[in-house]
């Protein structure tokens, strides 16, 4: 075994203390929000040694606060302050996947579907029960029925 790997195991197990000076060692403290960045890309990979390496926010979690983090399907680590690069335990939890989808719709950030977010239409009609229908995206009646009797009186 290469000498670099021999301070991450203890018995077959990881060496928390080693992997929390490893962890420093890659990020860098943002004062202003108290992140602390890894350097280069987000979702950083730490190497372990044999072939093993693990996203460096999930490593921090548990290197910094000892909390065992169960598999990717069953659990991930969410950041509480947005920043996909921090590392700081403090702004991370455990969620599962739908309370991290949850939180990122609930937060304007989500990927596929930010319009479902907004209140109203772009006209200004507030999404009710009543005043929506669903077509792939949310319809506003009001701006449909306008629209059709802007086109009735077109032709």
């Amino acid at each position: 075994m290469p000498s670099n790997e021999l301070n991450w195991t203890i018995s077959g197990r990881l060496n928390r203390p080693a992997i929390r000076i490893k962890l420093l060692d890659l990020m860098d403290v943002d004062l202003s929000t108290g992140c602390w960045n890894t350097k280069g890309s987000s979702y950083r990979g730490v190497k372990l040694g044999r072939g093993v390496s693990l996203l460096a926010h999930r490593l921090s979690l548990w290197a910094f606060t000892g909390k065992a983090i169960p598999p990717y399907p069953e659990a991930v680590v969410m950041h509480t302050c947005d920043n996909p690069r921090c590392i700081n335990p403090n702004h991370l939890k455990l969620g599962t996947q739908a309370n991290n989808v949850r939180d990122c719709m609930s937060k304007g950030r989500h990927r596929c579907n930010p319009l479902m977010l907004r209140t109203h239409c772009r006209r200004g009609h507030e999404y009710t029960p009543e005043n929506t229908t669903i077509h792939i995206d949310r319809v506003c009646r009001t701006c449909r029925n306008e629209d059709k009797k802007a086109r009735r009186r077109a032709n």
